[in-house]
């Protein structure tokens, strides 16, 4: 079933715009897709590009270079949705993602608050929802899954304020 949804779920986010759909509407679709992604590749261990990849996001890796005493500071490896309508943000493009984040400048916390939780409980009926921007997901791997939402303030060195970001990351 999981395959089945996450198939329609990919065609619908990845098929072109069609004139009815509006920009919203495609915002919307791409940030639970990519949470639907990001929720079941960490909880599964299955890689980002392998996801993302078959699911129209398009990757890109940034160098963050060195630093002033030559200690590379590593490569950042995000997934973009079509028409920058949202990205996700991993440790690891291949292999276990480590940590997923969901980002988009377009939709206020509540409206992705609504998304997050739309997408976790078909899938994880016992997702515990712990305060009004925290899940816990529990029992389809070792460690329970950490969701957290929240709006980036001014001062966040790569994104725009007002992006909404999911954070999802096991314990640790």
């Amino acid at each position: 079933m999981r395959v089945a949804w996450l198939t329609l779920v990919a065609a619908l986010a990845s098929a072109p715009m069609a004139s009815s759909q509006s920009f919203e509407d495609a915002v919307r679709a791409n940030v639970a897709l990519a949470v639907t992604l990001c929720t079941n590749g960490m909880m599964s261990g299955s890689s980002a590009s392998s996801l993302f990849g078959s699911s129209g996001f398009a990757y890109r890796a940034i160098d963050r270079g060195t630093n002033d005493h030559g200690v590379a500071l590593g490569v950042d490896h995000f997934f973009d949705a079509p028409a920058e309508t949202a990205k996700a943000e991993v440790m690891a493009a291949d292999g276990p993602m480590g940590l997923c984040k969901v980002l988009t400048r377009h939709l206020g916390e509540d409206a992705v608050r609504q998304i997050v939780s739309n997408a976790l409980w078909p899938e994880y009926a016992g997702a515990e929802l712990r305060g009004p921007n925290e899940w816990i997901v529990r029992g389809a791997a070792e460690l329970p899954l950490i969701i957290t939402l929240r709006t980036i303030a001014d001062n966040h060195r790569y994104e725009a304020p007002g992006t909404v970001e999911v954070s999802m990351a096991f314990p640790g």
